[in-house]
């Protein structure tokens, strides 16, 4: 090799190890700020006061999602869920209104609390989604309904501003059984 050759190879090494020295003052770099932030990560977290996200999910000990808060269209909704996954409570809203819906341990609708427009009501259903009992507040009264299983009204009471209170009996295709006060003809 001459001195031409021998130039050339240790300009190439030092390259090659400028390079190194380079990729090594990265990694230390990365590795100081990773142990600053672990050492004082509660201070870092203390001092976020805004956060901005689709969603967050919170998580057990074991990385079993418990709860997710994220936005749906046209609002946003908080779930939560039991340890098998099944949703046991939804709170949220929409342009329409809010809604809380609760859940059994099989993940069927049980109540339903929901802040429509000029009717908020209150909703019980069976195991099948189904209505069983709904109470509502209307512009002018508030109603109280009973469902038979085929979600069909067997009861109804009401309180009119207008025509006062009211309670019907129905049969199975809703007639009218027993109405109170009178039906006057």
């Amino acid at each position: 090799m001459n001195h031409e050759e021998r130039l050339a190879h240790l300009e190439l090494e030092l390259a090659s190890l400028r390079r190194l020295h380079r990729r090594l003052l990265a990694v230390a770099g990365i590795t100081v700020v990773g142990l600053a932030v672990a050492c004082t990560g509660s201070s870092i977290v203390e001092s976020v006061k805004e956060l901005h996200a689709q969603s967050i999910v919170l998580e057990d000990a074991n990385g079993k999602p418990l709860a997710r808060l994220g936005a749906v269209k046209g609002g946003a909704e908080l779930t939560f869920t039991d340890t098998k996954g099944k949703r046991r409570a939804v709170v949220g809203y929409t342009e329409e209104g809010s809604h809380l819906d609760l859940f059994d341990a099989d993940g069927n609708r049980r109540a339903i609390v929901a802040a429509h427009g000029d009717r908020p009501g209150i909703s019980l259903t069976g195991r099948n989604d189904k209505p069983r009992v709904a109470l509502t507040a209307e512009v002018g009264g508030s109603s109280l309904y009973l469902f038979d299983d085929n979600s069909t009204p067997r009861a109804i009471h009401r309180v009119d501003t207008q025509e006062g209170p009211t309670v019907n009996l129905l049969d199975t295709a809703g007639k009218a059984v027993w109405v109170a006060p009178s039906i006057k003809p």
